[in-house]
């Protein structure tokens, strides 16, 4: 019935197929490989892809907060800043049990973050944190 199920034809830079992530962020659907990360803008019916990330871990999961992509990997927390057009990963240094990272949750201004070590509650929103 093609009022369950809809295949949409992908223009992005990455391949769109194995996919190991995806989360609906608004209007946007973000998706991730082992060749990148994209999202595909609904409403302007438009790709945009970060095929140039050379990604030397696997993305597991997708949540987002306030201007911020977040996705949890193998090699740790990744982080997209929107607003300023920039990634940060967030390891062991940073306070997480382990950069072996499977689940997100996000709850006000923590993300609950499931690991290979257990749980961590990463404060993102943090005044003290200059990402």
């Amino acid at each position: 019935n093609q009022d369950i199920i809809k295949n949409y034809p992908s223009h992005a830079a990455m391949v769109d197929y194995d996919l190991t992530a995806i989360e609906a962020v608004a209007d946007e659907i973000w998706m991730a490989n082992k060749n990148g990360i994209a999202y595909w803008d609904q409403q302007r019916d438009e790709w945009y892809s970060f095929s140039n990330l050379n990604l030397l871990f696997s993305v597991r999961d997708i949540t987002y907060t306030e201007n911020c992509i977040w996705f949890a990997t193998d090699k740790g927390l990744l982080k997209y800043n929107r607003r300023h057009d920039y990634w940060r990963m967030f390891t062991e240094k940073d306070g997480l049990i382990s950069r072996d990272t499977y689940h997100l949750d996000p709850q006000d201004e923590y993300l609950w973050i499931t690991t290979s070590e257990g749980i961590t509650r990463f404060r993102w929103r943090s005044e003290e944190r200059i990402d």
